[in-house]
């Protein structure tokens, strides 16, 4: 089986070269997934981090192209019927700090510098956000 990597070649060309300011002022006191529950990426449902990046774009916080990786972190497609499953009825918890993570490795591992570095922001992002740190180290 050989995976199509040229949809995520085209997605992030250039991206390394768009600033990262967009994430800077963002005040994680402000920010909620839904009415009354704080930020919390390592425990989030496809829908509340859809809800959380379309508030982020709107807010002029995050660009369509910066905000790329995440919508690609909340399809969500059946093993059994092939179809989308519906992001508005799953009620799964995902890490998406951890999903990301394991994006860049593989990214990396298929030689994809460009979508490497869009995992990485995403998770500058998602730290910022929550208040942490931005900077990580995936080093084993």
């Amino acid at each position: 089986m050989q995976i199509n990597t040229s949809f995520a070649t085209a997605a992030f060309s250039g991206f390394a070269t768009r600033s990262k300011s967009a994430v800077a002022g963002t005040d994680p006191a402000t920010m909620e997934t839904s009415p009354g529950r704080k930020l919390d990426f390592t425990s989030m449902t496809r829908k509340e981090l859809l809800d959380w990046v379309n508030g982020e774009i709107k807010g002029g916080r995050m660009t369509l192209d910066e905000s790329t990786p995440f919508v690609g972190m909340t399809i969500k497609i059946s093993a059994y019927t092939k179809q989308p499953v519906d992001i508005d009825t799953d009620a799964t918890r995902y890490d998406f700090t951890d999903i990301a993570a394991k994006g860049v490795d593989g990214a990396r591992s298929f030689g994809n510098e460009k979508l490497a570095q869009a995992l990485e922001w995403s998770i500058e992002a998602m730290r910022r956000a929550q208040g942490g740190k931005a900077g990580f180290d995936l080093s084993a």
